[in-house]
């Protein structure tokens, strides 16, 4: 492969990234693929005597994420967490459920969904929500949803916010010389497009659907949790202790051995 055709390719996984994202930039990490798998649950508790599952979501959380866009741009489905929590739930040989969470956070589409989901399920069969790493924005609307939650002590959880990017190329498109003729029907059609700066009004609509966005996040996350403390729901993320101490989390420990275990109590 060529440097010029790296750098098309590049260029394009960029792209896709924005597209998916909704235009935001934000960093990624952690292995892209969501796995589950089932472990016994240990002898000194009788009183779940079946088996439990272990769902590690891992990466940036979007609807109807390819493969492709899976390994290359680090995204997990959450069409693919909804399945497997769909067939956890049914079957009689699953007791409990455990959350791994390893997620900056992801795109709104589907997050109200799938944690309605998650608190659904939670109703019937516990759902335990668990990170080691980084639970944030909306993961951790996700993780949330959960019976009890937990995470180690340098782990981070929150990130309670909403927010939006839009690249304004008109001065740079200016300099260069180029010059773009859109052909268009509808007001707002290409309203946030790269090529066209904001009005005051279009603005101002984007505000209004941010601040939307940012109550219903805090809603849903002080119905299943109403100790949380609002002050913690501007957007910053918060380790382990000083989660524990804003009602983030309920357990803080070193390992998912000692959640596991706290849990099942």
């Amino acid at each position: 492969m060529s440097k010029k055709d790296f750098y098309s390719f590049a260029k394009t996984v960029e792209r896709l990234q924005e597209i998916r994202a909704g235009g935001l930039y934000g960093k990624i990490f952690g292995n892209p693929l969501m796995t589950s798998q089932t472990v016994s649950l240990p002898t000194a508790t009788p009183d779940m005597s079946g088996d439990i599952l272990i769902i590690s979501v891992n990466g940036i959380l979007a609807k109807g994420v390819s493969e492709e866009e899976a390994e290359l741009l680090g995204m997990v489905n959450t069409d693919e967490i909804a399945e497997a929590l769909k067939a956890a739930h049914l079957n009689p040989n699953i007791k409990c459920i455990y959350m791994w969470f390893n997620s900056p956070g992801g795109t709104t589409t589907g997050i109200e969904e799938l944690g309605r989901l998650i608190k659904n399920i939670n109703e019937e069969k516990k759902i335990y929500g668990w990170t080691e790493t980084a639970s944030a924005s909306a993961s951790y609307w996700l993780m949330s949803q959960c019976s009890k939650l937990g995470s180690t002590y340098s782990a981070s959880t929150g990130s309670i916010g909403v927010y939006m990017l839009l690249l304004d190329l008109t001065e740079q498109l200016k300099t260069n010389g180029t010059k773009v003729n859109p052909i268009a029907s509808g007001k707002y059609k290409l309203m946030g497009h790269e090529f066209k700066a904001l009005t005051d009004e279009e603005q101002s609509i984007l505000q209004k659907d941010v601040i939307k966005q940012h109550e219903k996040f805090k809603n849903t996350i002080l119905a299943t949790r109403p100790d949380v403390n609002p002050e913690a729901m501007e957007g910053l993320s918060y380790e382990g202790l000083d989660a524990l101490d804003n009602g983030l989390v309920d357990i803080v420990c070193d390992s998912f051995d000692e959640f596991l275990m706290e849990t099942l109590k």
